[in-house]
């Protein structure tokens, strides 16, 4: 894994999006994307401050990548330990979202069989596990529903 790939949230042929918390702030900011627009290859490039991401477009034929790894390694060297530790926390979040989401397929799913068997007992206790699983999900992405 190298220094770059910590930090790529997703990529496709001619896109890549990173997401690196010391962009929120300004003066990181300002300072990478001068930086990151002088790169081979490189179309556009966007920083959202309040999220802490980079998008780049680019031509795959002339992009230099090691050139973008350089530029991002040399200007986050300073930086606080602690900051840099955020990407994990990215991680952490897509892992606990798919155990939500498996554990609300897999009590669902229990829901409905229990009710085919009879079973009545199985029913209760899945339906409640889902019921704690959904209100879990819900709070997390009470801003997405609010809109």
């Amino acid at each position: 894994m190298t220094f770059l790939d910590q930090y790529i949230v997703s990529r496709t042929k001619n896109r890549m999006r990173l997401r690196i918390p010391q962009l929120k702030s300004n003066e990181t900011a300002v300072k990478i994307f001068d930086e990151v627009r002088n790169v081979a290859g490189i179309e556009t490039a966007d920083i959202n401050e309040t999220t802490g991401s980079l998008l780049i477009r680019f031509v795959p034929e002339l992009f230099d990548e090691q050139q973008l790894e350089k530029i991002l390694q040399h200007n986050l060297e300073g930086l606080p330990v602690s900051s840099r530790c955020a990407p994990e926390k990215i991680l952490r979040s897509k892992e606990l979202r798919r155990v939500e989401n498996g554990s609300m397929m897999l009590f669902g799913g229990a829901t409905l069989a229990s009710i085919l068997l009879k079973n009545w007992k199985l029913h209760t206790y899945a339906g409640i596990a889902y019921t704690v699983f959904t209100l879990l999900h819900m709070c997390r992405y009470r801003k997405t529903l609010t809109r």
